[in-house]
């Protein structure tokens, strides 16, 4: 069973910051923007070191006389008192120089405490920087604080620092404008699409701007880049309304979410009395993740939704194995065999961070077997307990094991699933050890023998002895089973031995069953005389029936409606109503007019059947050319065409069902 490990849209791994040095030509400005001399609260953020200026490295935004709003990435392990807030248009470094314009030391970095540097989606990517006296003569931006979801399709501007040339990495530090299309939302980030203008690097921290009102509102904050090309895909930003809460606190102008009901649930305020905007969902584990991602298919909007629905320590576990995969398994034909060889700490801990459900074993496979596609079959997975869920994966790997020589080819792949890993069937559905011969399952169950081992109610039919049924479905109530008789299928008696059927009946038994097992055939004898009861004229006294010699005491000893024929004298009574029509038409007459011809007396029973080749037969049937039955106990005469009939194996359980089950996660991680 081949695995994979999803790989990450590479380009979400690229956040627009700018290398240290030399920022003046390594500033990674907006591609195919305009120069832009205006947007006056939208700065660069600088580096200057032992007295000589380094260049710009990312954009910020002015939002208050002392605060700038950027990204977390940008400021990350930096120090503030070699960062500087340029105000200006051009903050290219020339000779170590500073250029015209006006620089702001910084007092203080913030970044979201809950942001990680170096993670494959920058989820918290926002910060803000102190400056250590105000801007007074600069009119800051307000924030967006409704919510995002009305301006999806529209264009926002966009103004930074970054290089206008993602391959050359040419052109930083230059102040350019352009509009993006707000393409995609998720709850806590937002996708902008390129049109041969984007954000690259250095523009990392700079606003994305609406229009409002005569003026401006921040409504994103660049944080990385995607595509083939770099900087020729499209971008992703933060969400400004979303991260309000961090912004206010950090300012010192909201209130401490622990101090009251200011989140939408207890749980979303953390520990920095900062409310988080993915605090009240419940967190996917690591192994949801994975499949999320799959279900994706490069997605960026989705990738960014399946990264804001787990928790941060399954993707921590992910960025872990993507790390190790990245070192150990880069080509590797079968990443999912790769990473379990090589990074088993990593990968186990992911495959193994998916939160319990309730569903046991029987109801993940019940679930599995209504399937059609992966996310249906990992729903299925997620809301089983972890018990079923190891049961389960025994099951997998022994099947996927034992029958790979069937793969492809459905019949004896099917067959093989169900008989070749019992141990691990039982595991996953423990049987019910009912009885097979009926009593434990009651209306609509009915007791039967899986191929694998055990016994198991199946919901049936409910057809009561005698009635006709369909050999495809379990059709017959508890303690009968349909059989072909020689006359069409019907409900017959289950037998697991002689004792199970009346005198004078066999138990003809499965051959290919998984324990003793059959129905009761041939006709019943109360009086055990060898004949049957439905052409013996008295069928509870083993001294009369048909060929048996007169006693001459009176009675018709021999069924053929005369009296004690042949005893002399006065004897011989004969019945009139049948003393013409000879001892064939006497006997019918005995029995009544719906009674079978009789029995010849050297008939010999049968307990063999053909193989079933008719268009009823199952495609269990079919590739197992039939069934033996063997016989048991004692018979009696019976006439042609009765005993007999095939069993369909189709009904002994699960074989379409388990193909289907297959298909849906063979792919499984």
């Amino acid at each position: 069973m081949r695995t994979r490990l999803l790989p990450l849209l590479g380009c979400l791994a690229v956040a627009c910051a700018a290398p240290d040095a030399p920022l003046d030509t390594r500033s990674l400005p907006i591609v195919g923007g305009e120069r832009e001399a205006g947007y006056p609260a939208v700065g660069a953020l600088a580096l200057e070191e032992g007295g000589r200026y380094q260049g710009s490295f990312c954009t910020a935004t002015l939002i208050d006389p002392r605060w700038a709003l950027t990204a977390a990435h940008c400021v990350a392990g930096r120090r503030a008192d070699r960062t500087l807030f340029y105000l200006g248009d051009d903050a290219v470094s020339r000779n170590g120089q500073r250029p015209p314009g006006r620089f702001v030391p910084v007092r203080r970095l913030r970044p979201h405490p809950q942001f990680a540097l170096g993670a494959a989606v920058g989820l918290y990517d926002v910060a803000l920087v102190e400056l250590a006296e105000a801007v007074d003569d600069v009119a800051p931006i307000p924030l967006r604080r409704a919510d995002l979801a009305p301006l999806r399709g529209e264009e926002l501007v966009y103004v930074g620092f970054g290089v206008d040339d993602g391959v050359a990495q040419r052109g930083g530090g230059l102040k350019r404008r352009a509009t993006l299309g707000l393409a995609d939302l998720g709850a806590t980030l937002f996708v902008s699409v390129s049109d041969g203008r984007s954000v690259c690097y250095g523009d990392s921290g700079g606003p994305a701007l609406h229009p409002v009102d005569g003026g401006l509102e921040v409504v994103g904050i660049n944080s990385s880049v995607f595509g083939g090309a770099p900087c020729a895909g499209g971008s992703i930003q933060v969400r400004v309304d979303a991260m309000a809460g961090f912004i206010d606190r950090t300012m010192g102008v909201g209130a401490d979410c622990r101090a009251g009901d200011a989140c939408e649930c207890a749980a979303a305020c953390g520990d920095n009395g900062v409310c988080d905007p993915l605090g009240c969902q419940a967190p996917a584990g690591c192994r949801s993740l994975i499949e999320c991602l799959t279900g994706c298919n490069g997605g960026v909007g989705c990738t960014i939704r399946c990264f804001e629905a787990a928790g941060a320590e399954s993707r921590a576990r992910y960025e872990a194995v993507v790390a190790c995969g990245a070192m150990q398994c880069d080509g590797a034909p079968d990443q999912g065999a790769c990473l379990a060889e090589r990074c088993p700490e990593p990968w186990g801990a992911c495959l193994s961070d998916l939160p319990p459900g309730d569903a046991d074993c029987g109801g993940l496979l019940a679930c599995l077997g209504g399937c059609r596609d992966r996310a249906c079959s990992f729903a299925c997975y997620e809301d089983a307990t972890a018990d079923a869920r190891a049961a389960y994966d025994g099951l997998a790997a022994c099947v996927a094991e034992a029958c790979a020589a069937f793969q492809g080819d459905p019949v004896p792949y099917n067959a093989c699933a169900n008989t070749a890993c019992g141990e691990a069937w039982r595991a996953c559905t423990p049987p019910d050890d009912c009885a097979l011969t009926g009593g434990d399952c009651g209306a609509g169950a009915a007791c039967l023998p899986a191929t694998f081992g055990g016994r198991y109610c199946r919901a049936s039919d409910d057809r009561a002895l005698g009635a006709a049924c369909d050999p495809r479905r379990v059709a017959c109530a508890d303690g009968a089973f349909c059989q072909d008789d020689g006359a069409g299928p019907r409900c017959q008696t289950v037998c697991t031995g002689p004792a199970d059927c009346q005198s004078g009946q066999r138990c003809a038994l499965i051959d290919d069953a998984s324990e003793p097992f059959g129905t009761c055939s041939g006709c019943p004898d109360a009086d055990g005389d060898g004949d049957c009861d439905a052409t013996d004229c008295a069928p509870d006294d083993a001294t009369r029936g048909p060929g048996q010699a007169e006693a001459c005491d009176g009675r018709d000893a021999d069924c053929d409606g005369r009296v004690d024929e042949g005893c002399g004298g006065d004897a011989g009574v004969v019945d009139a109503g049948a003393a013409d029509a000879g001892p064939d038409a006497a006997l019918l007459a005995d029995a009544g007019p719906d009674a079978s011809p009789p029995t010849p007396a050297d008939a010999t029973p049968t307990d063999a059947t053909d193989p079933p080749d008719g268009p009823d037969a199952s495609p269990a049937d079919a590739a197992a050319g039939g069934v033996t039955v063997t016989a048991g106990g004692d018979g009696c005469r019976q006439g042609p065409g009765q005993p007999g009939g095939g069993l369909l194996l189709g009904l002994l359980l699960m074989a379409l069902g388990w193909r289907r089950r297959r298909g849906a996660s063979a792919d499984r991680c």
